[in-house]
């Protein structure tokens, strides 16, 4: 199993932001968000706190697919295939009986068995459509054969799209402390012995190694708030991720050269939604449409001004806290100019009752009009959570183990 610990790594930095995030947005400072969560709480799901880490008790970060490869010597029903990619399920009729990886491999179920799709949000409804599973009309226009008319797949994408102004500060962030190891890291290959060559990889790699604590000891969001944009909303719509760095271009992994922090903030249940199109080539087209709604456009603007607000605090006044780049006019295209997904991918084999005719899986996951074959991934949410996507998919996981069993 995950264990969970809490943040490690308390910063001044960390602490001036909390409070003035605290004390602009009118939210409570707390020890863990989940003290909070629910409709009994005073607050109503807002507060600030700082992430907690999903470690092993030895402090190394874990995830999910490490208990498995932990036990896949001690069980003979688990077979790991490593270097695969699943191309489609196979059909005959409605079974799914089997799933080919490619060329003449195949992996077939025990009678009885099922297939269970679990990649993604992106991947379960591209192995679908390959499959000939979808909108026929969208299949035949990739030159796929429908074995199956589903017309939701595919459909309904949502994500977070985060917003991330960057304010330069007088101290010290993750820029200059470990800036170069980064540059050098990123590079891969040769430029990783510069990358252990760096006094800062010793000074944090022992700083780790002996007490758990540092910059190696962290993920790159250091504090979480959830806060609403208007005081009269019944739960926070918008989350900050406070980050200590700042970077320039996309992805985000090059690391400014001055000090400054990022405080990206995300909105929670975007109006707007997107698609996936299989391509000729089998490939996919991704449109996400972000900020096609106007509900979401006003609210990414907000979004910034809230940002903008936190950052005049005192406590961060005192440091110097200065929005890089500000434009002229907090707009739509300013929004635009600082987004970038949070990757938070959801919705593409929704469930639903089979009378949605957008519905992919039923309430026990199992897609409509096919036997044998389930999905079990944040695909499924009809809406997007309120909030990071990794603890609800391992839930939905969870869920399906027990259906299974049953």
């Amino acid at each position: 199993p995950m264990s969970v610990s809490e943040a490690t790594n308390i910063t001044d930095l960390a602490e001036r932001w909390s409070t003035a995030c605290s004390e602009a947005c009118g939210v409570p400072r707390i020890r863990d968000m989940s003290c909070v969560a629910g409709s009994g709480h005073e607050s109503k799901g807002a507060g600030v706190a700082y992430f907690s880490n999903i470690k092993s008790p030895d402090g190394f970060r874990c995830s999910t697919a490490i208990p498995l490869h932990e036990v896949r010597s001690k069980r003979n029903n688990l077979h790991i295939l490593c270097d695969r990619e699943v191309q489609k399920v196979l059909l005959n009729g409605s079974k799914v009986e089997g799933i080919s990886l490619g060329g003449q491999e195949e992996a077939r179920v025990a009678p009885g068995g099922e297939v269970i799709l679990a990649a993604g949000a992106v991947g379960s409804p591209h192995i679908l459509m390959r499959s000939g599973i979808g909108a026929s009309a969208a299949l035949a226009s990739a030159g796929v054969a429908c074995q199956h008319e589903l017309p939701g797949v595919g459909e309904n994408l949502q994500d977070h799209l985060q917003l991330r102004p960057k304010f330069r500060v007088n101290a010290q962030t993750l820029n200059t402390q470990v800036g170069g190891l980064v540059k050098h890291a990123v590079k891969g290959g040769v430029h990783w012995l510069n990358a252990f060559a760096s006094p800062a990889a010793w000074r944090f790699g022992m700083e780790f190694l002996f007490r758990r604590t540092g910059p190696v000891s962290m993920a790159a969001s250091q504090v979480c708030a959830f806060v609403p944009s208007r005081p009269d909303l019944p739960a926070p719509d918008l989350q900050f991720h406070f980050q200590p760095l700042s970077t320039t271009g996309t992805p985000a992994v090059y690391l400014d050269s001055f000090n400054a922090f990022t405080a990206s903030i995300c909105i929670l249940r975007p109006e707007s939604r997107g698609r996936l199109e299989l391509q000729q080539d089998g490939g996919l087209r991704i449109s996400p449409n972000y900020l096609s709604e106007k509900a979401d456009q006003d609210l990414a603007v907000r979004s910034l001004e809230i940002a903008r607000q936190v950052s005049q605090h005192p406590l961060l006044q005192e440091i110097g806290a200065e929005e890089v780049d500000p434009p002229a006019k907090t707009d739509l295209e300013h929004a635009r100019r600082v987004a970038e997904t949070i990757y938070h991918p959801a919705g593409t084999c929704k469930m639903g009752p089979s009378s949605d005719p957008d519905a992919v899986v039923d309430p026990a996951l199992r897609v409509h009009g096919l036997e044998g074959l389930r999905v079990v991934d944040c695909s499924i949410m009809p809406t997007i959570v309120s909030g990071n996507t990794h603890a609800p998919t391992v839930m939905i996981a969870e869920k399906a183990a027990s259906l299974l069993r049953s």
